[in-house]
């Protein structure tokens, strides 16, 4: 929770005698291991514990005085004002080590966790280890709050929706909202600003990868039209190079590309390792035009989506899917 210099717990100091440190060395709630932990649990931390490390500094102040004092002994180059500076800081050492053998503060560390409610509802690719949360509806999230249980995190995927009327209706503890996808489409994102929920992202860049190799392999898959081969036999003799080789190269081939997100970006990366000059033309809104991604991904930018369709062997959608793309390739398109 936090790392601090605290009040002693000796019974032979005197009140006034802390008091005094206190306000000599400007320390605001002045107390002891004991009152910091009884005040962390009151505010809902658990497993509270003091690490005290007043003896690692004590040994600190002890290094730091040795120091001063080899100075102050064989330092006779410094000028008088330095010297002045160095006693002074020699008696302030002194007098924090006597206060720690004293037992006037301490010095530690306060390890504690704040229990979070999460509520999944969906199914975690990794199951978690001993948990009682079970897969709920989003929408029975609020009735959790009824029955004592105020979910402070919600995990969604791609499949659950959260519009503004979903978002609204998460109870008030809600502070997280974790999504376990590449994209933030199925999200309000401007409601869960509103209602002061932060929006995360889990597993992004798996999920990419995953999307990307996929996508890879139904694009050469597609073009050498091996789907219709799924039932042919691999030839035990007789191999050639003509067997089963129909369909188009993916260097003689034009993808035409509609978006230029994060999968985008890696799909044509991972192309280009494979074709390097095959041509990929892409199209996005005007504002959106990417000079330098071009210049590096060796793209083409085509500004209407119908003169990129005409262009194109293979036509895959990358964008957000939002209203204003919604049923943007349709049967004419295609």
């Amino acid at each position: 929770v936090f790392c601090d210099l605290m009040c002693g717990d000796n019974p032979d100091l005197t009140v006034q005698e802390l008091a005094q440190f206190a306000e000599r060395n400007r320390i605001n709630d002045w107390l002891n291991p004991s009152q910091v932990i009884k005040t962390c649990e009151e505010v809902g931390f658990k497993d509270v514990k003091f690490i005290n490390l007043t003896t690692d500094l004590r040994i600190s102040f002890q290094l730091m005085l040795k120091k001063v004092t080899f100075v102050l002994e064989h330092g006779d180059s410094h000028p008088n004002s330095s010297r002045v500076l160095l006693m002074n800081y020699r008696d302030s050492i002194c007098r924090r080590i006597t206060q720690i053998e004293r037992g006037v503060f301490k010095w530690g560390v306060i390890h504690a966790r704040k229990p979070v409610f999460m509520e999944l509802t969906v199914k975690t690719p990794v199951p978690f280890v001993k948990t009682n949360h079970l897969i709920i509806d989003v929408n029975k999230v609020s009735q959790k709050v009824e029955e004592g249980q105020e979910a402070n995190v919600v995990v969604v995927d791609i499949l659950k929706k959260m519009p503004k009327e979903q978002i609204d209706a998460l109870p008030s503890t809600v502070e997280l909202l974790i999504t376990m996808s590449a994209g933030l489409d199925h999200i309000d994102l401007d409601a869960c600003k509103a209602k002061g929920i932060i929006v995360k992202q889990s597993g992004r860049d798996a999920i990419t990868n995953h999307v990307i190799q996929y996508t890879l392999c139904f694009i050469t898959l597609g073009l050498r039209d091996a789907f219709n081969q799924l039932g042919v036999a691999f030839p035990s003799k007789g191999w050639n190079l003509n067997w089963n080789c129909e369909g188009k190269s993916l260097t003689s081939c034009t993808i035409g590309i509609v978006g230029l997100g994060l999968i985008a970006k890696g799909l044509i990366a991972e192309i280009r390792k494979l074709a390097p000059d095959t041509r990929i033309i892409y199209t996005v809104p005007k504002q959106r035009r990417d000079f330098d991604v071009e210049s590096k991904l060796k793209l083409e930018y085509v500004a209407e989506l119908t003169d990129l369709a005409s262009q194109c062997d293979v036509l895959l959608p990358l964008c957000s899917l939002n209203k204003s793309t919604e049923h943007l390739i349709d049967k004419e398109i295609l």
